[in-house]
């Protein structure tokens, strides 16, 4: 039994998720006791989503080969990461870094779309 991912995008994704999971251990163990309770807030929060998100698509990881509403359920989920960590960028209480694992996961999903799209495109044509 091979346990390891088979496709790509597979790594890809996995890679994106552990990193996201390494950040949200940095972000959550830090301590914030001098900044103020907004900033901590704000960091607590982008922690937060970005660890739920990270399970959630790697959850969703086995499925998606097969399942088209998985992969727009993995779209979001990354969007979502990707938004959540742009507006604690914004407000200026983590750096632009922490934006790179939620890349990683959308690289990892487009991957995956451009597999699906190569694989009806060769089924229409065996079809013929």
């Amino acid at each position: 039994m091979n346990v390891f991912p088979n496709r790509p995008w597979k790594w890809v994704v996995y890679v994106g998720v552990i990193a996201q999971l390494v950040l949200t251990m940095m972000l959550a163990t830090g301590d914030y006791s001098a900044a103020p309770s907004g900033l901590a807030r704000d960091i607590f929060i982008a922690a937060g989503i970005g660890g739920v998100g990270a399970l959630a698509l790697s959850v969703c990881v086995p499925l998606a080969e097969n399942t088209g509403r998985v992969r727009l359920v993995m779209v979001g989920i990354v969007a979502v990461i990707i938004l959540i960590k742009l507006f604690a960028v914004a407000t200026q209480a983590l750096t632009a870094w922490v934006v790179i694992p939620g890349m990683i996961m959308a690289v990892g999903v487009l991957l995956l779309y451009r597999e699906v799209r190569g694989n009806s495109v060769g089924i229409s044509k065996k079809a013929r």
